[in-house]
């Protein structure tokens, strides 16, 4: 069994909107793990940058491009997906020419 299937009851026993709430927290908590290596990592980088004596502040980069990538995760959590489940909803009303 792996953890992302962790539900006691069988999934074509669950609606759709169960099945969208469980992929939410599955999103939130993937986010909230991404914050937290990223608040862990990113302090030793800076360490291990500045023990080394480096004349380049080169764990900038690192720390802004996951940053960057947890930005949009964020997004996606928030809701602010314009390819959230909504618009997918719309998209195949539009294309059935009718509403589900």
């Amino acid at each position: 069994m792996t953890a992302t299937t962790t539900l006691s009851t069988p999934a074509a026993s669950l609606d759709a909107e169960t099945l969208l709430a469980f992929d939410h927290v599955r999103r939130k908590r993937k986010f909230q793990m991404g914050l937290l290596a990223w608040a862990l990592v990113t302090p030793a980088l800076f360490a291990v940058n500045l023990v080394t004596g480096s004349k380049h502040l080169w764990a900038i980069w690192p720390a802004l491009f996951w940053g960057l990538g947890l930005f949009v995760a964020w997004l996606r959590v928030a809701g602010f997906s314009p390819w959230s489940a909504a618009w997918e909803k719309r998209e195949v009303e539009k294309r059935l020419g009718r509403p589900l």
